[in-house]
């Protein structure tokens, strides 16, 4: 389905910031290999980049969806949109 301008926008903001919290948050190698054999969940990093968008006073929106990128069941469409993609790649 074609996407507004405004929401094409947002997806690609949210597809260069949800990972930002990764520069900020550090595994150890053993935290690395048990996630691959356990179903441990990552969501430290959505915190930390929530947190830093907000000290950039990055608009309300995006600060929401990179706290939630990794939520199990998404209300929101355009999030819900994008985990479909983002969990292909």
């Amino acid at each position: 389905a074609d996407l507004e301008d405004v929401d094409r926008q947002k997806l690609l903001l949210l597809a260069l910031a949800h990972d930002i919290g990764k520069g900020v948050t550090r595994h150890s190698i053993f935290f690395k290999v048990a996630k691959v054999i356990f179903p441990i969940s990552n969501s430290a990093h959505c915190l930390a980049g929530a947190k830093l968008l907000r000290r950039l006073k990055a608009e309300k929106w995006l600060i929401r969806m990179v706290l939630r990128h990794h939520c199990q069941s998404p209300t929101n469409p355009l999030l819900k949109r994008f985990q479909e993609v983002d969990d292909r790649l």
